[in-house]
């Protein structure tokens, strides 16, 4: 059995990433329309910068992805990798999984905001064998403020 000191040794994970903002026009933030939201994400070791902005409703670049939609891709990347985990572990063989999920962004009258719903809508292409493993928990019940859909 392990000690609770190893247990969580190794259940313990940082993860760091750099957010460099590149949207001074030449007065900075001098005023509220003067500046762009463009930014960049990098983080060691990964081959590719992500081109960040808020979304256009913000005065953002529509053309590059905003913090809402990649929180929405980080749940949904997590959701997929968990699932295929879960059935890898029963036995399940997943041979396609695809998701468009999406999130509501609810703001109130201060002009503060929160994400009020995330839905998933998940297709998968599975070769279920005979000698399953064990039971299959993939179907869970999503947590509050989820949904989930089959394609």
């Amino acid at each position: 059995m392990r000690s609770s000191r190893t247990w969580d040794a190794m259940n313990a994970h940082t993860f760091s990433v750099h957010v460099m903002w590149t949207g001074d026009r030449g007065s900075g933030t001098s005023d509220y329309q003067a500046y762009g939201r463009d930014h960049e994400i990098t983080a060691a070791l990964k081959t590719s910068t992500t081109a960040g902005s808020a979304a256009k409703a913000y005065r953002g670049d529509a053309t590059r992805y905003n913090p809402e939609e990649l929180l929405i891709a980080a749940l949904s990347a997590c959701h997929m990798l968990w699932y295929l985990h879960l059935c890898a572990d029963a036995g399940i063989a997943v041979r396609g999984y695809d998701d468009a999920a999406d999130c509501d962004l609810q703001l109130d009258a201060d002009g503060s905001g929160s994400l009020s719903q995330r839905r998933c809508f998940r297709s998968c292409v599975l070769k279920i064998s005979r000698a399953a493993k064990k039971p299959c928990s993939c179907t869970r019940k999503p947590t509050p403020g989820a949904s989930s859909h089959a394609r």
